[in-house]
């Protein structure tokens, strides 16, 4: 039906090329919009400073730091996706996590970027719920004032805790170690399962084709797994390997993804009034 009804396919990614190759029918990778949008300047910005720049302009997160008299050991940023249902299932697998990381390092801190103010309250409404020493550890922040903030909170932080879906390529992109948590219906799932054929859902793993971020889905989205493959990931040696990783794996889409949406039209454009003037001659 596709290559009925077009003349050109542009790709977001590299891995979609295949598709049409097979069927030969025209398509050219042009990117997430992404790669021309996110601020390079958060990724040449020292982390340090970012951070400071984060906190300055924001009197939630102010508050937050002020009141924590103790040193902060590392900053997650935790992203349990943007709708209701995503956040009322994925939030809570992630707050256990949470306290139990808090267990083994105090000083671990917290920040919860939402989309919107209802947002807010939804995730507040959850940590709410939990123990004292849990809503002290998290910030829920949002900030219309400020563009693209959930990219500065991420790129603010030492790690990423996400939900699958764009954030995973944001994260990428920003260079950020990540890990994703992932839980469905489990008849949703089976029916996903059958249906989806690649072996991974992070964005990350699917372009590089191999398993650079762990991702903890159904019944491996437990308290104690994420608590187990953070903790390890903020060791020097396995965060080194998976930010390596990361930025040969987003080097490698922006080689892969080097034409210009107008200029493939344009060029498909030609190609197609050649070859029908060559018809006809």
């Amino acid at each position: 039906n596709i290559k009925a009804a077009t003349d050109l396919v542009l790709c977001l990614f590299p891995f979609e090329l295949p598709v049409y190759e097979r069927h030969n029918h025209p398509a050219i990778c042009v990117g997430h919009p992404l790669l021309r949008t996110i601020d390079q300047t958060l990724i040449e910005t020292p982390i340090n400073q970012r951070r400071s720049e984060l906190v300055w302009h924001n009197d939630g997160l102010q508050q937050f730091f002020i009141e924590r008299f103790d040193d902060v050991s590392q900053l997650i940023c935790v992203m349990p996706g943007s709708r209701r249902g995503e956040i009322t299932a994925i939030l809570p697998l992630m707050l256990d996590g949470i306290q139990k990381l808090i267990l083994l390092d105090p000083k671990l801190c917290f920040i919860i970027p939402t989309v919107d103010q209802n947002h807010q309250y939804i995730v507040q409404d959850v940590i709410d719920q939990r123990s004292e020493q849990l809503r002290a550890a998290i910030v829920v922040v949002y900030d219309d004032s400020q563009p693209a903030f959930s990219q500065q909170a991420m790129a603010a932080s030492d790690i990423v805790m996400l939900a699958s879906g764009t954030a995973t390529l944001e994260a990428m992109l920003l260079e950020r170690p990540m890990v994703v948590v992932y839980q469905l219906n489990q008849l949703t799932y089976q029916i996903a399962k059958r249906l989806v054929k690649v072996p991974y859902v992070a964005l990350p793993n699917i372009l590089a084709d191999t398993a650079i971020v762990p991702e903890l889905i159904q019944e491996q989205a437990s308290g104690d797994n994420i608590c187990r493959t953070v903790m390890r990931l903020l060791q020097p040696r396995a965060y080194a390997e998976q930010l390596k990783a990361l930025v040969a794996t987003k080097q490698l889409l922006q080689q892969q993804s080097n034409h210009y949406p107008a200029d493939s039209v344009i060029e498909q454009w030609f190609v197609r009034e050649k070859t029908s003037i060559n018809h006809k001659g």
